[in-house]
């Protein structure tokens, strides 16, 4: 019986000391496991921050190369903007608006621009648009054609897009 009682209380003290030992270490360490997630999801966030910009930044540079070199006649020019749009990830429809609203051409046929108001004056990225199909965010690239001012528009539908998932 003495025995057992014996190897019972040895057992207990290295349980008790493992315990200590662990709790110690944990401790001590947790600080650094936090400050290090932390940091681990800031390097994330920016990341992400930087892919987004990417590839907005690729897709603005795109469409204004687009306004550059579209032509003129209204077939010729929806088929540059349906090309654009297959390969942009503001890919829910692409279109030409002239000085006063009205669509001289688009991708696909038959869509509600987004009102001039909500443009601006100058190439950027519109916020968040509620239209009849849904949220939609824009790329807005003003241009003059000789002395006519033109807006190419390019929508992403908030829900569907790609970049969501960031």
């Amino acid at each position: 019986m003495r025995l057992r009682r014996r190897l019972n209380t040895v057992l207990l003290q290295w349980f008790l000391l493992l315990v200590v030992i662990t709790g110690t270490v944990w401790v001590v360490s947790f600080p650094g496991i936090r400050t290090t997630l932390v940091d681990e999801r800031a390097l994330l966030a920016r990341a992400i921050a930087h892919a987004l910009d990417s590839t907005i930044a690729t897709a603005s540079q795109d469409l204004d190369r687009l306004s550059a070199d579209l032509p003129a006649a209204t077939n010729d020019a929806a088929a540059r903007l349906h090309a654009f749009r297959l390969h942009s990830p503001f890919n829910e429809a692409t279109y030409l608006v002239d000085a006063h609203g009205v669509i001289v051409a688009s991708d696909p046929a038959g869509v509600a621009p987004i009102p001039l108001s909500a443009l601006g004056d100058h190439e950027g990225v519109t916020p968040r648009l509620d239209k009849p199909g849904g949220a939609v965010v824009a790329l807005v690239q003003p241009f003059k054609r000789g002395t006519d001012d033109f807006y190419l528009v390019s929508e992403m539908a908030v829900a569907q897009s790609a970049l969501r998932t960031f």
